[in-house]
């Protein structure tokens, strides 16, 4: 679209207007206008957020893990102190009986030796 405009001396195309339309047409919207080091920004800011979700994630589950392992081996270990109380207790009761019928196998050895 080129109109003619006659001022006072020359006689010159309009081409400014077809100009301005030309560049309004290309005129970018505010996302498109962001330089390199903001999109860089950007990402490096969401590869931050997704490495920190990651690490929050491996933490929590490291804690999980250090929590059953403590809880498996708080309830084997009272496991253990039980078993190792019946077996004391068990000793005893036979170190008594073998200790009886040694007395008593003495006291029968005295009875005959008289």
């Amino acid at each position: 679209m080129i109109n003619i405009i006659a001022t006072s001396a020359v006689v010159r195309p309009s081409i400014v207007r077809a100009s301005l339309v030309n560049i309004r047409g290309l005129h970018s919207t505010p996302v498109a206008a962001k330089n390199v080091t903001e999109k860089v920004s950007e990402v490096a800011e969401k590869v931050n957020k997704k490495v920190g979700q990651g690490l929050a994630s491996a933490i929590e589950t490291g804690e999980n893990a250090t929590r059953a392992t403590k809880e498996s081996l708080g309830s084997a270990k009272e496991d253990s102190k039980e078993k190792l109380d019946h077996a004391s207790k068990v000793a005893g009761e036979k170190t008594n009986q073998v200790f009886r019928l040694l007395v008593c196998g003495w006291e029968l050895a005295e009875k005959n030796d008289r």
